[in-house]
Formats: structure tokens, C-alpha cells, sequence
């Protein structure tokens, strides 16, 4: 089975502070889990799986003010 490359690529840069580079952090986290744990990008999972997966996380952070919109 040959390996198929993730949805969500690596970034040269981020702002943790920021909270779309925050977001594509954590579902990019939620894609690297999964995919070692077996499942294949585009075949077991979209993108809109994983925003929705990260959506709570993120949320998270801004009702603590750890993360500001």
C-alpha cells in the first residue's frame, strides 16, 4: 500500500496567537493522529472532518481567553 500525503501540509510559519493559524494547527494535529493510526486522507477523511473535529478545541480556547477571534 503505498502512503498517500496528508490533506493539510506542513507550514512555514504560525501564530499560535492567531486563530486561523490555531485552528489548521489542531486539525492538523486531529490528521497526524489519525493517519497513524491508519486512516487514509481522502478515503476515511475530508477536510471538513477534521474542522469539525478541531472546531470544539479551538472554541475551547476562546471561551477560556487563551485564544482571541
Amino acid at each position: 500500500m503505498s502512503e498517500t500525503a496528508p490533506l493539510i501540509s506542513d507550514f512555514e510559519h504560525t501564530d499560535g496567537n492567531n486563530f486561523q493559524d490555531n485552528f489548521m494547527l489542531v486539525a492538523q494535529m486531529i490528521e497526524q493522529s489519525m493517519c497513524q493510526s491508519g486512516a487514509v486522507p481522502g478515503v476515511d477523511y475530508c477536510y471538513l472532518d477534521l474542522y469539525k473535529l478541531a472546531q470544539p478545541f479551538v472554541l475551547d480556547q476562546v471561551k477560556k481567553g487563551t485564544l482571541a477571534l
